[in-house]
């Protein structure tokens, strides 16, 4: 039903501000607090974390911005709305966060709050018959130049289009670090960033050199550790490692993290203690116990 509405929405042109004010004013809502996602991957990751009978969640599919949505709503729903972003890279720039129904996640993303350390032999268990295999590590590291590209182009603003390298098989073997030429070469070689390149490989070293971190859960991106590690699958594949079932794709390591995030683990994270000082200082009950 929230789709045929937000589609309907759409549609007639109205923002995602409208959009939520009609959700507030439809039997959608009626008694229920909105959580308010990034996108379809995270309305399912965070469904099974919220008491169904109190909450709804809804996602912006990336339409809109969080200050502009809280600003304006705020005063008129703020304690029946909480909204969760993606850290992305806040942490490392030492973003505020500036509203109190504002929550980010545990790292970089979503993906990244639920690749802890049980999810990794999750992985192992699944597809490397149980050998533990370094994985998540050797992929932050071999893709730690890409990683930094996109800190500085968040970090400055540069508006580089960055997530059409996405997937990365032209860049990344599963083996050998990503050097930063090559990242630039694939940048500089699509069209959408024909005006808008200005990294050249001595800045980006020199910021690396600068801006020194051994906090990957923030700098690396959830979807690339994800592709990374079916890269890195293939290439032990391909090397005499037995890989059992079917090679992943990126869409079945996200599912697979998803199923084993469970709420326990979920009570672990700082943004599951955030929003429960929220709920209660607003006497709500909206997380599942």
């Amino acid at each position: 039903m929230s789709i045929s509405l937000r589609d309907a929405v759409n549609a007639s042109g109205r923002s995602s501000i409208a959009t939520i004010r009609l959700l507030f004013e439809s039997e959608l809502l009626s008694g229920k607090t909105l959580i308010i996602v990034e996108g379809i991957d995270d309305r399912k990751a965070y469904a099974r974390l919220f008491d169904e009978n109190s909450t709804y969640i809804h996602s912006m599919d990336g339409c809109g911005k969080y200050s502009d949505i809280l600003e304006t709503l705020n005063p008129h729903y703020g304690n029946r709305m909480v909204a969760i972003k993606d850290a992305d890279f806040d942490v490392l720039n030492g973003v505020e966060i500036k509203y109190a129904n504002l929550f980010i996640t545990d790292g970089h993303d979503a993906e990244i709050m639920m690749a802890d350390e049980d999810f990794e032999r999750v992985i192992q268990s699944e597809f490397l018959g149980g050998v533990r295999i370094p994985l998540f590590f050797n992929v932050e590291m071999d893709m730690r130049h890409l990683s930094y590209i996109k800190w500085i182009n968040d970090k400055y603003q540069y508006k580089i289009n960055v997530e059409k390298m996405h997937p990365y098989h032209e860049l990344y073997d599963g083996n050998t670090e990503i050097p930063i030429s090559e990242c630039l070469k694939k940048l500089y070689d699509m069209d959408c960033n024909a005006d808008k390149m200005c990294l050249q490989e001595d800045a980006i070293q020199l910021f690396e050199t600068e801006h020194p971190t051994e906090n990957y859960a923030n700098l690396t991106n959830g979807h690339d550790l994800f592709e990374g590690i079916c890269r890195k699958l293939y290439y032990l594949g391909e090397n005499g490692v037995r890989i059992t079932g079917r090679r992943p794709e990126e869409q079945d390591i996200s599912r697979l993290a998803r199923a084993s995030f469970s709420n326990d683990k979920f009570k672990k994270t700082k943004l599951y203690h955030d929003i429960n000082v929220w709920q209660r200082v607003n006497n709500y009950h909206i997380l599942v116990e």
